[in-house]
């Protein structure tokens, strides 16, 4: 029980965490793409990259859970996902030429893709050590931290950017630090 509480606890967090990492890149993918490049096929392109990362990771993610437990497995999930916050951090400084910054981009948001493969496999994990009647609540306990995670990523977004700025960071930069941070 004691084992079970301070998992759960920690998975709160992490969840909660993500959940900003998640939305700070969400919010800004496609507009950074879209300013890089100058169009909306390409920026909406560059904001699937997120879907696309988390899908292509799941089942690596899955089978490193399943040979190394779910720390090694989630460990390394948002380790990927805070790398590719930060090269995505990369593409915004360089910004140009397109050529360079756009690519280096989508392959920054296919690994927050991975950091959010990792946060919705905590769920999982959250309920390894539940007992049977405490399974649904412990899952919908997480499922609520990316919620809460995710608002507050929608609001610390835009402050985010003009403390990446202060920062001398581009405008669109500063998201892609918090998420790499978050995650």
């Amino acid at each position: 029980a004691t084992v079970q509480k301070r998992t759960v606890i920690t998975l709160l967090f992490s969840q909660a965490s993500g959940g900003v990492g998640l939305v700070a890149t969400y919010i800004v993918t496609a507009l950074l793409a879209k300013d890089i490049t100058g169009s909306r096929v390409l920026a909406t392109c560059a904001a699937s990259c997120l879907s696309i990362g988390a899908a292509a990771a799941s089942f690596p993610l899955a089978r490193i859970m399943n040979t190394r437990g779910r720390r090694a497995g989630l460990r390394f999930g948002y380790l990927l996902g805070a790398s590719g916050a930060a090269i995505a951090v990369v593409a915004a400084i360089i910004h140009s030429p397109a050529s360079v910054s756009y690519p280096l981009l989508c392959l920054g948001v296919l690994g927050a893709g991975v950091g959010n493969a990792a946060n919705l496999a905590t769920r999982y994990a959250a309920s390894d050590l539940a007992s049977d009647e405490r399974r649904a609540r412990t899952i919908s306990f997480i499922v609520w931290a990316t919620t809460i995670g995710s608002t507050t990523g929608s609001v610390v977004s835009g402050t985010a950017s003009d403390l990446g700025e202060k920062l001398g960071l581009p405008v669109k930069a500063g998201s892609y630090l918090l998420s790499a941070i978050m995650f």
